[in-house]
């Protein structure tokens, strides 16, 4: 194989994979964040409460922890 043949098939086929997985995994990582955000937010609603506001904190952290999981199944999909 020349040096050539060996940047081409770097170029085509190895490289978009690389970087596909590596996007995979940073969402991925993010999911992992915002399923801590979720728990944290559970906690903090256990300690307070006197505040009338916690069912909205937890349905935005819900939302968001779901839109994630959304992404990266997309993600998954399309990639």
């Amino acid at each position: 194989m020349t040096p050539e043949q060996l940047f081409n098939l770097l170029q085509t086929d190895l490289l978009p994979l690389i970087g596909k997985l590596f996007l995979l995994l940073i969402i991925f990582l993010y999911g992992a964040f915002a399923a801590v955000v979720l728990r944290q937010v559970q906690l903090m609603n256990t300690v307070v409460t006197e505040a009338n506001f916690s069912p909205v904190l937890f349905t935005i952290a819900l939302t968001h922890f779901l839109a994630t999981v959304a992404v990266f199944v997309l993600a998954i999909v399309l990639i």
